[in-house]
Order: structure tokens, then C-alpha cells, then sequence
């Protein structure tokens, strides 16, 4: 079964991320979508988690502007996520649907 890794978070990993990396192992285990999991993860939504996953989502300081990904303008949240070793703008459609890019 793929798990999370350092590598699934790149260079810029703090040092506590291990802490991260296991408890979203744990998840896992527990049976859990991946992709699930990681959703659920980037929006701080694990009120039980590591402290350090509110490290994973940081407020921008200058608002980006709205984008259409191909599916509609989208806002954008002022929130960017770090996903897949890189830090992504947070965009968010009419359905509360999220969106990463730039």
C-alpha cells in the first residue's frame, strides 16, 4: 500500500513533519482514502492532528486573482496549501469545491 513520505512533501518540510507523516499513516491503516485524507488534511480539518498540520495551509499575504481552471471563475481564498512538495494558491468554486494552482 503507497503511504505518505518525506518525499510526499518535498524539501521544504519542517523539521516535525514525521509527526505529520505518521499520524496521516495512521489514517491510512485505519482504511482511509489517500486522496481523502490529503483533502481533509490541507483544509486543517483533523481537530485530533499534530499541531503542526495548521503549518500546511498559510494565509497569503496579497490576494491573488480569481482564475477559470477550465471549470468557471473560481476565487481565490487568500490561503495557499503545500501539496506534492510545492505550496499551491487555495481556489474555492460556487460548491465549496477546492482547487490548487497559480
Amino acid at each position: 500500500m503507497k503511504k505518505f513520505d518525506v518525499e510526499s512533501f518535498g524539501s521544504m518540510c519542517p523539521e516535525n513533519w514525521e509527526e505529520i507523516i505518521d499520524y496521516l499513516n495512521d489514517r491510512l491503516d485505519a482504511g482511509e482514502d489517500m486522496d481523502e485524507i490529503w483533502e481533509t488534511y490541507c483544509r486543517g480539518g483533523y481537530p485530533d492532528a499534530p499541531e503542526a498540520i495548521m503549518e500546511s495551509r498559510r494565509e497569503l499575504d496579497e490576494m491573488p486573482f480569481d482564475k477559470d481552471f477550465g471549470y468557471g471563475l473560481i476565487h481565490a481564498t487568500g490561503f495557499e496549501v503545500f501539496r506534492h512538495g510545492e505550496w499551491w494558491n487555495e481556489y474555492q468554486d460556487a460548491d465549496g469545491e477546492l482547487f490548487y494552482g497559480r
